[in-house]
């Protein structure tokens, strides 16, 4: 199909500008030249980290020539979005399905792809890409049993492996346990019954998540990344990392232009004005996309005038020094309201549906799988990355809301949505491209 066609050359494109130079794909390249798998692996596991199946294919994969990697991870990037629309698209009429293919496939397009350079390209694709989509085909069984499909002998055990690689990343590992105990109780109680493999898969992605809990290396690397990036870490109570966590989220969408975000804020709006005429009701659609303008163009400011810049690597928010302040809890109420419009108005367009229970779950597991990070002193050093599921959340929500201005709006609206993605995803793909372009300039010039 010619959607995926052109997502492959989109892909392409975008990994000829990358070179894994730099962050830990050094570290990963270089660490077998003098040490044996088996006893590296031991004392990562005991030291450091507990990812030992996703690390053990990373050192591996980067002592190959690189083109080993781009080749590999096209494909898993491809195979992501052949998943979400294996899933979400409409397959009865051939027509609708290639426009959900090139809806989707501009929405990953949209991603900003530079995220995936904050730890190395090659260790930050091995550690959410492919896990992710990994995670994905382990979803195929629950996809054919609503849709009232057979397994095929051999996918029950494929399932199982890729849950194992999938879940040795924690945060894929929370998700998996999220979506699979959400079907299981939505079997439940919907068809009064739940599948036995979704039983073995929860199993499965819960003992990841408990390998990650109880591995040596946890204690180690808390102390280690305490010292290192956040000091005062044991200082905050259990509200102030609440707190942390929503600050830090809230301003990674608003603080800089978010096409994305964007995108889905206008049609949280479009579409609740389009079925609604109370104010009141499109006040409420209306305030996610005002703060996020206002906020952006805030920000812009201040970088442009002051040459204040947004420090993701500190902590901020509400602190001892500021705990009496009335202004230091704006900017959280603010978020609040911001996430609780959302939620309002994703309720107002779906109504009483099954629709209205998949986007708040997808959202709610996107966003708290970014919240694990306000229990973890590296909240802020861990970078862009740890948003991966929260974008991919989103991307999900924004699939499903443009869906539904296809299915209310005639001909005109029609092309004015179609005109508004494209150009959306131009100037994300020339944003991604620049962002790449001056991130390996960065590296290169060191």
């Amino acid at each position: 199909m010619l959607p995926y066609a052109l997502f492959v050359s989109y892909a392409s494109f975008l990994h000829l500008l990358l070179e894994p130079n730099f962050g830990d794909d050094l570290y990963f390249g270089s660490v077998l030249k003098d040490s044996s798998v088996f006893s590296w692996l031991s004392s990562r596991y005991n030291g450091l980290s507990s990812r030992v199946i996703i690390e053990f294919i990373l050192a591996e994969l980067l002592r190959l020539p690189t083109l080993c990697w781009i080749v590999l991870d096209i494909a898993v990037f491809t195979l992501a979005l052949f998943l979400l629309c294996y899933f979400f698209a409409d397959g009865d009429d051939r027509e609708r399905q290639q426009r959900d293919v090139l809806l989707m496939s501009s929405l990953l397009m949209a991603y900003p792809f530079v995220h995936m350079s904050s730890a190395g390209w090659v260790a930050t694709t091995l550690n959410y890409l492919w896990p992710f989509a990994a995670g994905l085909v382990s979803l195929i069984p629950i996809k054919k049993y609503l849709d009232d499909n057979k397994c095929r002998f051999f996918e029950f055990p494929l399932c199982i492996i890729l849950i194992i690689y999938a879940s040795n990343v924690q945060q894929m590992a929370y998700v998996l346990v999220m979506v699979f105990l959400g079907f299981f109780i939505y079997l439940l109680i919907g068809r009064k019954k739940a599948k036995w493999f979704l039983a073995v898969e929860l199993i499965f992605s819960a003992a990841g998540l408990l390998f990650h809990i109880l591995s040596p290396a946890n204690g180690n690397r808390t102390f280690r990344e305490i010292c290192k990036h956040y000091p005062d870490y044991l200082m905050n109570g259990f509200l102030h990392k609440i707190e942390l966590g929503i600050t830090s989220t809230a301003m990674h969408f608003l603080t800089v232009p978010n096409i994305l975000f964007f995108g889905f804020c206008l049609s949280l709006l479009v579409l609740v004005i389009v079925k609604y005429k109370k104010p009141l009701f499109r006040i409420a659609a209306a305030v996610p996309l005002v703060t996020d303008i206002l906020y952006t163009l805030y920000y812009i400011f201040r970088f442009l005038f002051k040459r204040e810049m947004f420090d993701y690597s500190n902590p901020t928010g509400i602190t001892p020094e500021n705990f009496f302040n009335v202004s230091a809890y704006i900017s959280l109420f603010i978020f609040m309201a911001v996430m609780v419009c959302i939620v309002v108005s994703i309720y107002l367009i779906f109504e009483n549906s099954a629709k209205t229970l998949l986007l708040l779950f997808t959202l709610f597991v996107g966003y708290s799988s970014r919240m694990m990070l306000a229990f973890s002193p590296t909240i802020y050093a861990s970078g862009t990355r740890t948003y991966f599921y929260l974008y991919i959340s989103i991307i999900i929500c924004i699939f499903f809301l443009t869906k539904e201005m296809f299915s209310l709006f005639g001909c005109v609206g029609k092309k004015r949505v179609y005109i508004c993605i494209a150009a959306l995803t131009f100037v994300a793909v020339l944003i991604n491209a620049a962002m790449i372009i001056l991130t390996q300039l960065k590296y290169s010039i060191k």
